[in-house]
Parts: structure tokens; sequence; C-alpha cells
């Protein structure tokens, strides 16, 4: 995770560096100023960072890692993740420290320190105001008050959406998705005929799923596939050992990102949230 990182902050400077042409998808040039690293989107890059993150921190709880390790890491996480530009991560972030101070994993002022270095991250850069709908502001980004255009970048590449833009066309992309279970309640659409051809119609792009796990399982393979999902996860959920932070935390922020997003077929993420499923379901047979 923080070769990915690297790999972003490297891309914001750099994006048509030939090494990211040769590694990562050719539709992720089309999203840039935002960074997706080699990943397919920058949605799955901030949301995998974000876990990373928290990781690390459990990590350095457990001595598994230094402290310089730990804190370096959360540096290069915060800003990597202000320049996904993704608001999924930066409100799945705060959820993780919320749940790692619960657990005892960090104090309350070090949890309030991290999430005021990623707000004071997401005020620095371009790309993270406009995204954060702050445009043509006086004040923001902070980076318009150093002396040199190192921070500044294109905006106009792509038409970034407002924060209530990008929620109106999820509600639209999920009433849309009701009349099409309604249709085909057992068979379902099929694997990425929504995305395919009732996402690209509504929103005249493509990537369109429903972004939340449960409906475009629901759309695509009805309702015996989702029943078939939910007891293959029971099944592991229900071996796990919920007194477990490392254990718990990253399940729980992997799952609540994709109530406003959809994974699955992004494989890096998809095979990262499966090892984290199989780590649950054999947490208690570890212990003994």
């Amino acid at each position: 995770m923080l070769v990915l990182a690297v790999f972003g902050i490297v891309e914001y400077f750099f994006y048509d560096l030939w090494l990211f042409s040769l590694l990562r998808p050719p539709h992720s040039l089309d999203v840039y100023p935002r960074i997706s690293s080699l990943m397919q989107w920058p949605n799955q890059l901030g949301v995998l960072l974000s876990v990373g993150m928290l990781l690390g921190l459990m990590l350095h709880k457990e001595k598994s890692i230094s402290a310089f390790e730990c804190y370096f890491g959360i540096f290069l996480f915060t800003i990597a993740i202000a320049l996904a530009a993704s608001r999924n991560s930066w409100l799945l972030l705060p959820l993780g420290i919320l749940l790692a101070w619960l657990y005892g994993v960090i104090t309350l002022r070090k949890g309030l320190c991290i999430v005021g270095f990623l707000v004071f991250c997401i005020l620095f850069f371009p790309i993270a105001t406009h995204q954060l709908g702050i445009r043509e502001s006086k004040i923001f980004p902070l980076s318009h008050h150093i002396s040199g255009k190192i921070f500044v970048v294109d905006l106009n590449k792509q038409a970034l959406l407002t924060p209530q833009e990008t929620s109106s066309s999820r509600l639209m992309l999920w009433k849309a998705a009701i009349p099409e279970i309604i249709k085909r309640p057992i068979t379902g659409m099929g694997i990425q005929v929504y995305e395919k051809i009732i996402g690209t119609q509504l929103l005249k792009q493509k990537g369109c799923n429903t972004h939340n796990l449960f409906l475009n399982i629901l759309v695509e393979l009805g309702i015996p596939g989702l029943l078939l999902f939910l007891i293959f996860s029971y099944t592991l959920l229900e071996r796990a050992d919920w007194s477990r932070p490392i254990i718990v935390i990253p399940l729980i922020m992997i799952f609540a990102a994709q109530m406003v997003d959809f994974f699955i077929y992004d494989f890096t993420v998809t095979s990262i949230g499966l090892y984290f499923l199989a780590e649950a379901g054999n947490s208690k047979h570890e212990d003994k």
C-alpha cells in the first residue's frame, strides 16, 4: 500500500511518465489530476490507502512495525488520499479513526491530529478543494499562498462533479436499479449489464454501476445471488474474533466504503477484501 501511495504522489507531478502508461489502465488518464496510482480508479485508491493507514496504526500498536514506519506511512497515505480526491475515502478515514479509538488502538488526541492533517491536505491541494466544492475562493487552496507553480495543475482536463452533483447521480443510479430488480428478481440482469447499459445511458459515461454493493449484486444476480453472497459472508464472519481490531476494523471499512460505491470488479480491492474475510474466518482458530 505504501508503494501505491508513492506511485500516486509521483503521478500527481509526472502523470505522463511512461511507467504509468505501461502499468495502469488507459482510462486512468481521463480522471487526472485526481490520482489513481496503479489502480483502476481514484476512489479505490483512496479507500485502500485509508484501510492501509489503520493497518499501520494497529501494527504499530502490536509492535510489528516501528514508530517511524507507522508515522511516515501516515504522512504519505494522507497526502495520497487528499490527491485521490475521493470523498468516499475522506469520510471513511474518520470512521476508521473512531473505531481505532474505541478499540484502544490510538488516543483521542492522536486520532484528532490525523484527521486534522487530512483536513489540512484537502484544503491545501487544488484538486482536493475543487472536489470538495470550494471553487473560485481567494483563500483556498492553501497552496496558492506559496510562491511558484509546483502545486498548480490543469483542473479543466475533466469536469469534476460537485458533492451535490455526485449525490444526485448516485440517487439516479439507485432509483434506476429498482425497476430492473422488479423485472428480473430471480435471474438478475447478468454480470455488468447494468453498468454497460443502464448506467451508461443515464450518466453518459462508462463505469456507472449502482454504487452500492448489495444493490449491485441484487440487480445483476437476482435474489439467489444476493443470498449466496450473504451466506458466504456470514459463514466467515460468524467465525471471526470480534475482539481483535486488526480483524474487525478493515472489514467494517471495506464494507462501509461500498455503501456508496462498488469495487468487486477491481481485482486488487476484491483480493484484499477476500484476504480480510479469510483472516476473519480463521481468527478464532489462530487464537486456539
